[in-house]
This record gives structure tokens, C-alpha cells and sequence, in this order.
């Protein structure tokens, strides 16, 4: 996830200078590698926390199974790394498509009655050809971003102590409205002033990746500085955390318990 808010953060240069096929190329596959990325990041975080959680609780329905707690043989990174590749292969193709099929080169186009070198769709398809790659791509990250938020539902009576759902929900919701503004914005602007639908998009990128990276780190850096160098055992009243025992130990009895009654 950190990752990718720093290709997205490094995205935003190749739109700084004067237009070039190569820059035009690399806005692309920057910034669409990195947004997808973190879509995928959000959604397969949420995925393996819910399959480990609530989603045990499907399966035995299903199978009338008793078994209770989750058969995990794969190491939890290991298996997210593995979902968030499976989920990177469609826009990853998607982008190669875009670049071989309507490739996007830098050209001199007229806009209110001035003439701007900026960043169009060429190749075969020449310009509806990318509008359609994008909204492809936009549509796909929509959907990663609309399963986290319904996962985010189903686990939502999971004990206080896992708040990495909720972050997650978070995240997704605001990057789902921030893409809903901007995006429109961003269209009817570049047909009216190039420079104002430059600073909507920019802005709008720093602003989703920004607001990610403070969403996830924030709590965690609070958690850790204040909570625990100042209240050691602050996880003993309801529903708050697992109790630190010397040494940094949990305290994991009052969360099994926890657990077992949800």
C-alpha cells in the first residue's frame, strides 16, 4: 500500500514540463499501475480478513462443518502478496492494450481559441479509443473498491481489537468519492482550460494518496507513541484491545474469549 502512494505521489511529475510522447507514456503507466495497485492493496487486505474471520462462518453453514477457526497453510503475507498479484493482471493487460493499441503521444490541440500542446490518444484508435481503455480501467478499480466496502459490512461485528476493517472502509469510500468528483470535473475542464483541469488532477491525485497513507498510519502512529508509552494496559476495558503484560506480551485470553461469543 505504501508502495504504491509512492509511485502515485511520483506519478504526478511526468504531467510537470512540456508535453512529450514519453512523458505522455509514463503518466499512464505510473499513475494507472500505482491507482490500481492500491485499489487492489485495499481490497486483498480486506479479502483475507474477512475469509479468516466471518468467512469461516459461511463455509461451515455450507458445509455443516464444525470446525471452527480458519485452516490457513499459507503465510498471511505471502497469500496477500499472492491475491494482490491474480488482482494486478487485468489492468495490467488493460495498459498494455491502451499503449499498443491507442497509444498516447503528445500533439498541439485547440482549445478556446488557443492553441495547447498537451498529452492525446493516437495509434490506432486515435482519441474515443483511450476514454474507452480509461473507463475500463476506472470501472475496474471501482469494483475492487465497492467489494471492500461490502466485505467491510460483513465483518463488521468483529471484535474491536481488529480496526484495520474499518480503515479499510474508509479508504475505499473516500477514494470512491474523490474518483466520483474529480473525474467528471477533470472532463469538462480539459475541453475548457487545459491549466485549471491540470491543477483538478494533480490535486486530486496527492489528495487520494495522501489521504491513504494518513488514514492507515495515523491511528497506528497514535497507538503506538501515545496509547502505549502512556497507558501500557489501556486494552483492559470493553471492547478495547488485548492487555500488555510485561514485556510487551498480550494479554490474548480476553480476545479468545471475544471471538468465541461473536
Amino acid at each position: 500500500m505504501i508502495l504504491s502512494c509512492v509511485v502515485g505521489f511520483i506519478s504526478t511529475y511526468a504531467w510537470y514540463g512540456k508535453p512529450h510522447t514519453v512523458a505522455c507514456n509514463f503518466q499512464l503507466w505510473l499513475f494507472g499501475l500505482s491507482a490500481s495497485s492500491l485499489a487492489a492493496a485495499l481490497f486483498g487486505k480486506q479479502f483475507r480478513f474477512f475469509r479468516s474471520t466471518a468467512g469461516t462462518g459461511f463455509v461451515r453453514k455450507i458445509t455443516k462443518s464444525d470446525q471452527k477457526g480458519a485452516s490457513n497453510p499459507i503465510n498471511p503475507e505471502l497469500e496477500f502478496f499472492i491475491i494482490w498479484v491474480i488482482l494486478m493482471l487485468f489492468p495490467l493487460l488493460i495498459i498494455i492494450l491502451w499503449t499498443a493499441v491507442s497509444t498516447p503521444e503528445a500533439s498541439m490541440k485547440e482549445v478556446d481559441d488557443l492553441d495547447h500542446y498537451i498529452c492525446q490518444t493516437g495509434g490506432v484508435t486515435g482519441e474515443p479509443g483511450g476514454l474507452v481503455w480509461f473507463f475500463i480501467l476506472v470501472a475496474y478499480d471501482a469494483l475492487l473498491l465497492f467489494l471492500t466496502l461490502l466485505l467491510g459490512f460483513f465483518v463488521r461485528h468483529v471484535p474491536r481489537p481488529f480496526m484495520d476493517k474499518r480503515l479499510m472502509s474508509i479508504s475505499a469510500f473516500n477514494l470512491g468519492f474523490l474518483t466520483a468528483v474529480v473525474i467528471p470535473v477533470f472532463l469538462v475542464l480539459r475541453y475548457i482550460s487545459p491549466f485549471a483541469a491540470w491543477m483538478v488532477r494533480t490535486l486530486g491525485i496527492l489528495y487520494g494518496f495522501a489521504s491513504t497513507l494518513l488514514i492507515h498510519m495515523v491511528p497506528k502512529l497514535i497507538g503506538l507513541v501515545l496509547i502505549d508509552r502512556f497507558q501500557p494496559n489501556a486494552g483492559t476495558g470493553k471492547g478495547s484491545g488485548p492487555t500488555l503484560r510485561a514485556g510487551g506480551v498480550a494479554d490474548t485470553a480476553s480476545l479468545s474469549a471475544s471471538q468465541s461469543a461473536s
